[in-house]
């Protein structure tokens, strides 16, 4: 029984140092983030991806959102 709870502590461990190491990664990204110099192109990659989510496309097995970069590229 002691072996399973050494175990999960490692795991457990293991997890918290990933998480940890993840988030810094993303503090340091969000220091160092260019300014946005085309808004225009934001916003359209912003609803391109809004209308391919809400408005997938079919495929006999179900639904996919992968549309959205055949609509993105064509706005290039």
């Amino acid at each position: 029984m002691k072996k399973i709870t050494a175990r999960h502590h490692s795991a457990q461990l293991f997890m918290m140092v990933i998480s940890l190491m993840g988030w810094s990664l993303v503090v340091y990204a969000l220091f160092h983030l260019p300014a946005i110099e085309k808004p225009f192109e934001l916003l359209m990659l912003l609803s391109f991806i809004f209308i391919c989510e809400h408005y997938p496309m079919p495929f006999r097995k179900g639904n996919s959102s992968l549309t959205f970069p055949i609509v993105f590229l064509a706005d290039l």
